[in-house]
């Protein structure tokens, strides 16, 4: 059984959670500072360029996490009635659904300060979901709240059938959805040479249900019968290969260098991180490590919005200093999730924000 540190806790999805969120403040401050999509080196140092490309690569590894997460805890939920469903829907979809549009609407306010007025029309966008605001994280939450909508559905197929049942519907989305990409960035193919995949698998929800439903089965224990050094090489062949896919197209100047998250290494890097955590020891952390473990992992939601805010605004005053950017990129992480958790641990207390602010489930 479970060790768990309140009722509802495992210990190791909450490590799992905390890693994914300092994760991704490490890739948002490192975007911020470099920039997102640079299609060629920066006119620095190389060894500051390969310290760039490794922290990218470990940032992208948040993303896989959460959806990993997401797979473990939902899809492990029972929907045998139509009363199932609507549970659901209400206690979750609509929770997340209200959560979004208060962080759309205070994000709007916010940039409507930066540009000295409010386009009502530009939130009304956000809104329906027609546009996201101005800030890098928020691609996240309309694509997260589609795919829950589907999730229900998905966990009657996935605890009926096992991996292996699974293994040519989800073989042939892993195939369409990351070999293909991942080949087109290595092989060159551009323009009417590209490759493409005919077949429409879009009922199967794409790359992110793939997290998802791995996710799921890695929590039940399918990979337990590969041994723990296995699973070491391949999270670090992953990282390693997705490392070289950055070295490839940049030297190529592509139009973006090739590290999101339908990159082959990131997929086998991240899916093999999620199972070292599920093989992670219970006893042997120490108490103050598993406590803060525990916070990150309850107010991520909260943290994921918050800082957002302080990488927009820190960046530039931080860009405007004489210190090198080698070490930037870690005042800013440090700086956003410091303060991201500092507000949060205050606001938390107030059982309205708490709820509607910072998606903070009681524990």
């Amino acid at each position: 059984m479970e060790q768990k540190i309140s009722a509802g806790r495992i210990q190791w999805m909450d490590r799992a959670r905390a890693l994914a969120i300092l994760l991704v403040i490490l890739t948002h401050s490192v975007e911020a500072l470099y920039g997102e999509y640079t299609i060629t080196w920066i006119p620095m140092s190389l060894g500051s360029n390969l310290l760039r490309m490794t922290l990218m690569g470990l940032g992208r590894l948040g993303v896989p996490l959460f959806l990993c997460l997401t797979g473990a805890l939902i899809l492990s939920k029972k929907f045998e009635t139509a009363d199932d469903l609507k549970y659901f829907y209400r206690h979750n979809v609509f929770r997340l659904f209200l959560l979004i549009e208060v962080w759309n609407l205070i994000y709007n306010f916010i940039l409507a300060g930066t540009r000295d007025n409010f386009d009502p029309l530009s939130f009304l966008r956000c809104f329906f979901f027609l546009e996201i605001p101005d800030m890098p994280n928020m691609w996240y939450m309309p694509m997260i709240l589609g795919l829950y909508l589907g999730l229900p559905f998905v966990a009657m197929a996935v605890q009926r059938f096992s991996a292996r049942d699974l293994a040519l519907p989800f073989g042939a989305v892993l195939f369409a959805c990351s070999i293909i990409p991942t080949l087109n960035a290595f092989l060159g193919f551009h323009g009417s040479y590209k490759l493409d995949v005919l077949a429409d698998l879009s009922l199967l929800g794409g790359l992110y249900t793939l997290y998802i439903v791995a996710g799921y089965y890695i929590a039940k224990g399918s990979l337990k019968n590969l041994g723990t050094g296995t699973v070491w090489i391949l999270a670090l062949g992953g990282f390693v290969f997705a490392y070289l896919t950055q070295t490839y197209t940049l030297e190529r100047e592509y139009e973006w260098f090739f590290l999101w998250y339908n990159n082959l290494g990131v997929v086998l890097c991240g899916l093999s991180l999620f199972e070292l955590f599920r093989r992670s020891p219970t006893r042997t952390v120490p108490a103050g490590l598993e406590k803060s473990s525990y916070n990150l992992s309850r107010w991520s939601l909260g943290l994921y919005f918050l800082h957002i805010l302080f990488v927009k605004f820190l960046t530039p005053l931080l860009a405007a200093t004489s210190i090198r950017r080698i070490f930037l990129w870690l005042i800013l992480w440090v700086a956003a999730t410091a303060g991201s958790v500092l507000i949060t641990a205050l606001l938390q207390k107030v059982p309205w924000v708490n709820q509607y602010v910072l998606g903070i489930k009681k524990s």
